[in-house]
């Protein structure tokens, strides 16, 4: 079994291009991606003790980096993430993925309604008014004015020598050269190109669901009883189906023109979200 400092963690805002990093860090063999993209492990799951967290990682490599992603941190801010990492390593690398926080919980609110018939407006989402359904375990969407700014500052603060922030707007509009930071920040081989590089129907801000499909996928029961029953590169072909034929667009990572609601919804969360926004200049 690999140690504790031969895991990475991806994390940071959901709909920040995590879904994209996901897949192509996958495609590297320097890499190990368990059979599930996030344990939840620093989030719903920490009392399950270290040996059920890295038991995801039991058929890596001995030389392999493997990765996590936790991104519900950004969900909830009364979650202790950021310091059960610490906890576990406290010399962890982190990529810490940030995008424009009004652009960020409109397409967070777009994919979840995809998916999720039970979310109320958007007002009352951004009033948190929500509870996301994951692993079976109910997580309320709480991330006020302020809350993103300082779960950023948390993480900086805490990995203040083995952090890596990846803008949003960097990794849609230079997908290889965000890729290649990854590969100098982990210390593994170059490995991606042009002609390697996953774009299509990844992280697509038209992605669509099934939604008892995902509803199922979020069953910890159904998880536990896909990786019991097919091998992990199995699971990740299916999921790589998943997120490929169940997303729309041309090969963008960029959603298309958005409607006069979408602009409404837009300025509120600017709004909402007007303390953060200046304070994340410099990342977005």
């Amino acid at each position: 079994m690999i140690e504790k400092n031969q895991i990475a963690f991806l994390v940071g805002m959901p709909r920040a291009a995590t879904t994209f990093l996901y897949h192509n860090l996958n495609s590297h063999s320097e890499f190990f991606i368990p059979f599930r993209r996030k344990s939840n492990y620093f989030s719903l799951h920490y009392g399950k003790g270290n040996d059920w967290f890295l038991s995801h990682f039991k058929n890596a490599p001995a030389t392999s980096i493997a990765i996590d992603t936790e991104t519900l941190s950004f969900i909830n801010n009364g979650l202790n993430s950021p310091q059960l990492i610490k906890e576990f390593n406290e010399n962890a690398k982190i990529i810490l993925c940030v995008r424009e926080p009004g652009a960020w919980v409109v397409s967070l609110y777009d994919q979840i309604a995809t998916f999720d018939n039970r979310i109320s407006n958007f007002e009352d989402f951004l009033a948190g008014n929500y509870t996301l359904v994951e692993d079976g375990i109910e997580t309320k969407f709480q991330m006020n004015n302020g809350d993103i700014y300082a779960r950023i500052k948390e993480f900086e603060d805490l990995f203040p020598n083995s952090i890596l922030v990846l803008k949003f707007r960097d990794v849609t509009e230079s997908p290889l050269e965000s890729l290649r930071r990854i590969e100098q920040f982990l210390g593994v081989s170059s490995f991606y190109s042009a002609e390697n590089v996953i774009i299509k129907k990844i992280n697509s801000g038209r992605r669509k669901h099934n939604r008892f499909l995902n509803k199922a996928l979020r069953n910890e029961y159904v998880i536990a009883a896909i990786h019991y029953l097919l091998p992990r590169k199995a699971v990740l072909v299916i999921r790589w189906v998943f997120d490929g034929l169940l997303s729309g667009g041309e090969g963008k990572l960029v959603a298309t023109q958005e409607d006069e609601k979408k602009e409404k919804m837009l300025s509120l969360a600017r709004k909402h979200y007007k303390s953060d926004i200046e304070a994340l200049e410099k990342y977005i």
